[in-house]
């Protein structure tokens, strides 16, 4: 069954993202130290009013839906008419505080982050210090208080929301003044500018630069549900891993050095990733763009984005498991660390546009799948991937094995096979009846929600498993 949720007249719905906790998740959040009561009663309480609701973002409204009942919440927060000059999408994601267990919207608009009480709707904080657009918003998946933002200022900030934005400065003093120094940072902000009101706080800072940041654009982020690290990617078709020391001091920490990097993996720019296990991770890219020669002529052509499961494998040399009580507090990598190994690859569709990435959203609660679409589609593809394999050896004739070695290696490469082959359910839209430009799926897989325009009304198309 599909259902239609139309907000009005206005720009498109860009972004969309479902209440991700469960009522069994509680003892896996915050180390299950509020898996107990009273704490239990609150989060039941939670979870049986923001379970089936999911939000949505345009450039100029949020607003909560229900997946349950369609009809639009009390919650219509007009946003801050600002709007990013590349026109990058408005991003949005789900966060909690801990003890009362309350539902934060965060929502990115432009360089800030507004964040939301989804009980009241009123905003109850604004973070600021992005010197570009914010292009993503990832959250702790077992300390939903902690997220992070990344931007094309090639930087990605980490928040802590129960430390407010306003706190003291711990600055040492300059004599004959006893007070703190009021000298800003040496990025994001301008001279002593406050980093914002309200609850929220940047913890750390992974900067980009030669010594081992981001040289571009970073996309994506995804922090590892037990260990404290963060992995990052961006349009300079690096995938980073980050040491996230131990939140237990007061000053601003700043990493320039990430643990591992690699620009091996994909061919162009990546726009996702995010944890399978220990040390396996799921990166995706856009359509890459080649040269090729026709004649005396050097054309242009696309090729096929690629869908990658990876594995990094100096994990055990950083995180010992026999060790886990003794980890370090000081680890060092360096720039360029290629200890990977790529597990399985699959290629998306072809596209006539170059640098398009596809807008994905992953679901691994029950049978791991992801669902993904293409901003300005009719549909919108829900692909499971549990019966992902690891690539095929090629296979070489026997006239080949005594072909010169340049024309053997040619022989050598490996096909990628289309992510059509692990089983693709499609979900669409006649093309006079809208676009999508994001889908989301709710935790337990069985609702997809899509976002995107109806003509010239913002519009959200909803799916339930049963009509899947």
């Amino acid at each position: 069954m599909m259902v239609v949720l139309v907000k009005g007249a206005g720009p498109p719905f860009e972004a969309v993202a479902f209440f991700p906790w469960g009522a069994q998740d509680l003892a896996a959040l915050w180390g299950g130290e509020y898996n107990k009561e009273p704490y239990t009663y609150y989060w039941a309480a939670t979870i049986s009013s923001y379970k089936p609701v999911f939000a949505a973002a345009s450039k100029t409204h949020a607003c909560i839906f229900s997946s349950q009942n369609p009809a639009i919440q009390p919650l219509d927060l007009r946003l801050s008419q600002v709007q990013s000059a590349d026109g990058w999408p408005t991003q949005i994601a789900w966060a909690l505080h801990p003890t009362s267990f309350s539902p934060f919207l965060l929502i990115a608009v432009d360089r800030k982050v507004l964040i939301i009480d989804a009980k009241t709707g009123s905003v109850v904080g604004l973070l600021r210090g992005h010197g570009g657009t914010i292009t993503f918003i990832a959250v702790h998946p077992t300390s939903p208080h902690i997220f992070c933002t990344t931007s094309k200022d090639f930087t990605t900030r980490i928040y802590d929301l129960t430390r407010l934005a306003t706190e003291p400065s711990t600055n040492l003093h300059w004599a004959p003044d006893p007070r703190p120094s009021g000298a800003g940072l040496p990025f994001g902000l301008r001279a002593a500018e406050p980093e914002g009101r309200g609850q929220g706080l940047c913890i750390t800072v992974l900067v980009g630069g030669k010594s081992g940041g981001h040289r571009a654009a970073v996309l994506g982020a995804a922090f590892h549900p037990v260990l404290p690290v963060l992995a990052t990617c961006g349009t300079d078709r690096a995938l980073k891993i980050w040491y996230v020391r131990p939140q237990n001091t007061k000053t601003l920490v700043r990493e320039d050095k990430p643990l591992f990097s690699t620009t091996k993996v994909h061919q162009a720019s990546i726009g996702s990733l995010v944890w399978l296990g220990r040390e396996h991770l799921l990166s995706h890219c856009a359509t890459p763009v080649f040269r090729a020669c026709e004649g005396e002529e050097t054309i242009l052509k696309t090729g096929k984005g690629t869908l990658v499961i990876w594995e990094w494998l100096a994990m055990d040399r950083f995180f010992p498991p026999e060790h886990a009580d003794s980890w370090q507090d000081v680890l060092r990598g360096s720039a360029s660390v290629p200890s990977l190994k790529v597990i399985a690859e699959y290629a998306f569709e072809q596209q006539l546009k170059p640098n398009v990435i596809p807008r994905i959203h992953s679901c691994f609660s029950g049978e791991p799948q992801i669902s993904y679409t293409y901003p300005g589609s009719h549909a919108i593809q829900v692909v499971g991937l549990a019966s992902a394999r690891p690539r095929k050896k090629p296979t070489i004739s026997d006239q080949g094995k005594l072909a010169p070695p340049d024309q053997d290696a040619l022989q050598r490469h490996l096909n990628i096979e289309p992510l059509a082959n692990l089983g693709c359910i499609q979900l669409s839209i006649p093309p006079e009846e809208g676009s999508f430009h994001a889908c989301a799926m709710n935790p337990d897989g069985d609702v997809v929600a899509g976002a995107g325009c109806a003509g010239s009304e913002a519009a959200i198309w909803v799916w339930y498993k049963r009509s899947l």
